[in-house]
């Protein structure tokens, strides 16, 4: 049997394989190359996305950090204070430099410190300014305005509280409608005053010629024209302080160089007898002091003020002591920052003022000598008076144990 036919059938299909085998292997080649080519290019794109995105991230990096450096140059210069406060506990987390010298705060003392503390009801909510007032380290009180904004600060949930001081603004409104009211209160005080003038003489003139013309037969009538005279004069002394009320910031002032102890010596000795008679005992200690450009007329009616008030504030005699010095070394300015100053106390033993009166003393028509006829105007003029040279006036009292006024003049003006 030839056995040819079957070895070329195998050689055949041996070759058929091989053929096949070589076609896969090389369709796995050039899969593999393909995919390396893709591969390469793959990673090619991906290296230049990793580098645009690494690129990206620096540049907003960049512009974060300088985001952040231009938040906090403007945290630190800000003119108003700022503070951070945690949304959750309340706790303060950062505070500038304003809100160190409003607070009276260091800074790192306001840190960690429950904002509640330093501003009470205040609610971390709208848009609006608030009004509050704000307690300081050493107890005072400032009124401020505020504006709540919400932040996410360190990846927490906080607000930023913006606060104005307006304290001084406030009190100028105050003085503006205190002046208004007292500008009103003045007209309304003249008119009054020069109304009852022309009736009050009327009255005297026609009390006068009766009395004259009765005779000295009528004792006991005559007793009554002198009770209608003294009410008469006393009403006149009511109208002259209404007047002198009225015209305390309208008149002229002439000012003159004026050694204030003689001025005050002179006060003391046309008041003298009225002051015997009641008793009081005059204790002077007055140092030498420098001249003062003040209107002798308005500061002897302030000095008249005050002997005649610890006069009538001594009905059953005591003493009153009257002191004068001149504070140029004191290291501490008054309030319009003038160290050298010449001051006055006047120191009673009378009766005293009551805590809850003492604060309205100096308020135009407000008395606590009403059964003897006082109106109240006495220390609102001197009041008036001692702020139109530039000084202050303060007063201290003690109920059953005097009282002490002390005057402030600035000595160059």
């Amino acid at each position: 049997m030839d056995a040819t036919p079957e070895v070329q059938t195998y050689v055949v299909v041996s070759f058929v394989i091989f053929l096949a085998f070589v076609m896969a292997l090389t369709y796995l080649l050039v899969s593999l190359l393909a995919h390396q080519a893709l591969l390469k290019k793959a990673r090619a794109e991906l290296q230049d996305y990793a580098q645009n995105l690494e690129k990206k991230v620096e540049l907003r990096t960049a512009e974060l950090k300088a985001s952040e450096e231009e938040y906090r140059n403007l945290f630190e210069s800000s003119r108003e204070s700022i503070l951070v406060v945690q949304g959750s506990s309340g706790e303060i987390l950062k505070a500038n430099n304003e809100a160190e010298a409003l607070f009276g705060y260091p800074r790192a003392e306001l840190f960690g410190t429950q904002f509640s503390n330093l501003m009470a009801d205040f609610s971390f909510s709208g848009d609006d300014w608030q009004e509050r007032v704000i307690k300081r380290r050493d107890g005072s009180s400032r009124q401020v305005d505020c504006l709540t904004s919400p932040i996410f600060y360190d990846g927490i949930n906080c607000w930023q509280i913006l606060c104005r001081d307006v304290t001084e603004r406030r009190e100028l409104e105050l003085q503006l409608i205190q002046s208004q009211k007292m500008s009103a209160l003045g007209q309304l005080a003249a008119g009054v005053a020069h109304e009852l003038n022309t009736p009050l003489g009327t009255i005297y003139n026609s009390s006068y010629f009766i009395k004259e013309e009765i005779g000295e037969g009528f004792v006991k009538v005559k007793k009554h024209f002198h009770l209608i005279e003294s009410q008469v004069e006393r009403c006149r002394k009511i109208i002259k302080d209404l007047l002198n009320f009225s015209r305390a910031p309208n008149l002229e002032i002439e000012l003159k160089k004026t050694d204030l102890n003689a001025l005050l010596d002179g006060c003391l000795n046309i008041m003298a007898k009225e002051i015997q008679s009641s008793g009081i005992n005059i204790y002077k200690d007055l140092q030498e002091l420098p001249f003062v450009m003040v209107d002798p007329q308005r500061i002897s009616q302030v000095f008249f003020n005050l002997i005649l008030n610890a006069v009538q504030a001594m009905p059953m005699g005591g003493s009153l002591t009257i002191r004068s010095w001149n504070n140029a070394t004191q290291a501490s300015p008054d309030k319009e920052g003038n160290h050298n100053l010449v001051k006055f106390g006047f120191e009673d033993t009378g009766v005293g003022i009551p805590a809850e009166a003492l604060n309205k003393i100096f308020t135009p028509f407000y008395t606590t000598r009403k059964e003897i006829g006082g109106i109240g105007l006495g220390l609102s003029v001197s009041y008036r008076i001692i702020q139109q040279f530039g000084g202050e006036i303060k007063a201290e009292s003690e109920p059953s144990k005097g009282s002490h006024f002390t005057i402030s003049l600035p000595v160059l003006r």
